[in-house]
Formats: structure tokens, sequence, C-alpha cells
């Protein structure tokens, strides 16, 4: 009987981990608009790479303002087992890149903007002329070269971003 129904228990935190996440990054880009629209003070979710930061690539993020304040967020680390897909397999990176830097980084970092009247700001093209930014989360781990292996089989949810109202809302394919 063990033989059986083990198998079945060692997936049950798979689910429970990527809702974690996707409340996680949800509720970080609600923090970085409500504080831009309270501060009247463009604001932005930073999204390190590979290049960027090897700790932080594709798995951590975090909120700055763009006044005086500097981060307002310690770093979020995304629950271990999910993370941010790499480039060109329809994820952050359609996000802009904001080429001069953050303190912390030497080079350019991803972030998605948040404008004083609350509406999402991004300076990358965009498919379609969508109002709407995907942000997707997948299963997988980054690994000793800085690539992101997606978990076989894995759970890829996304995170949609009205541009207009800069509200988030997420979904599971």
């Amino acid at each position: 009987l063990i033989a059986v129904t083990l198998p079945s228990f060692t997936g049950m935190g798979r689910g429970s981990k990527m809702n974690a996440a996707l409340l996680q990054v949800r509720t970080t880009l609600s923090l970085a608009r409500q504080w831009a629209i309270t501060h009247r003070e463009e604001t932005c979710v930073v999204f390190p790479e590979w290049a960027n930061d090897t700790n932080k690539a594709y798995r951590a993020f975090a909120v700055y303002g763009s006044g005086t304040a500097g981060y307002l967020s310690p770093w979020n680390y995304l629950p271990d087992g999910v993370v941010f897909p790499t480039p060109g397999s329809g994820d952050i990176y359609t996000l802009g890149i904001l080429s001069n830097g953050l303190p912390g980084f030497s080079g350019a970092v991803r972030v998605l903007r948040f404008e004083p009247d609350g509406k999402a700001k991004w300076n990358a093209p965009f498919g379609g002329g969508s109002s709407f930014l995907n942000i997707y989360l997948t299963e997988g781990w980054v690994d000793a070269s800085g690539a992101v292996e997606p978990r076989p089989n894995s759970y890829t949810n996304e995170l949609e971003i009205n541009g207009l109202t800069g509200i988030a809302r997420y979904r599971s394919f």
C-alpha cells in the first residue's frame, strides 16, 4: 500500500510553492504601484539577470523608488524550485531595461516601472500593441553557469499586469 500511495504525496507541495511565489510577486507589484501613487514618484520592480548578480538572477526581485528613498523593500527570493524563465521563452524579458543601472548593479537591469498615476510602464517593444504585460514563473532551478533549468513537466504560471491600471492578476496553464 505504501508503494502505491507514496508517489502521490511527493508532488503535493509543488503547487503550494508556485502559489506562494505568485502571491509574493503580485504583492510586491502592488507595493510598488501603491508607493508610486501615494508618493507621486516613479517606482520600479527590479529583476536581476545573471550578468548583474549570480545570487539573485532569475529568482529575486525588489522595489526601487526613483526619489531619495532608494530600495523600498528587501530582496525577495522565490521559493526553492520556482524561477523566472530565461530570455526567449516568453517571460520577464519583455520588461524594460534601465540602461543606467541601479545602486548595487554595474550594468543595465530589467525593471517594471509604475508611474505616479499607477500605470505600468515598460521600455521594450511589445507584441501586438497589447496593453498587458506578462511575467511568467516556472518550476526549475538556476545552474552554476546561470542557465535556468526548467523541471520536466513543470507548471508554468502567469502574472498579467494591466498597463493602464497597473493591477496584476495571475492564472495557471
